[in-house]
């Protein structure tokens, strides 16, 4: 699988699911079993998004990953 398309994978879960999950929950969802791969991904992810100055990130909380609008947003939802 593609780095590109790896990381397409991830973040879809990610915004599809809206809730945290391990790398392993990701793995799984993705079908991919290195959890090294999972986590370059999100590491491309967040520099993507900060890169093009994105409205969105990637949140880390104890392991686990969510995808968010950024805080200065939240007054939105």
């Amino acid at each position: 699988m593609e780095d590109t398309e790896l990381k397409h994978k991830v973040e879809a879960v990610l915004f599809t699911l809206g809730k945290f999950l391990t790398l392993e929950d990701l793995g799984k969802f993705c079908e991919v079993g290195s959890m090294g791969m999972i986590r370059e991904a999100l590491e491309e992810l967040r520099k993507n998004n900060s890169n093009r100055n994105s409205d969105l990130e990637i949140e880390e909380n104890d392991g686990r990953f969510k995808l968010n609008i950024k805080k200065e947003f939240v007054y939105l939802t």
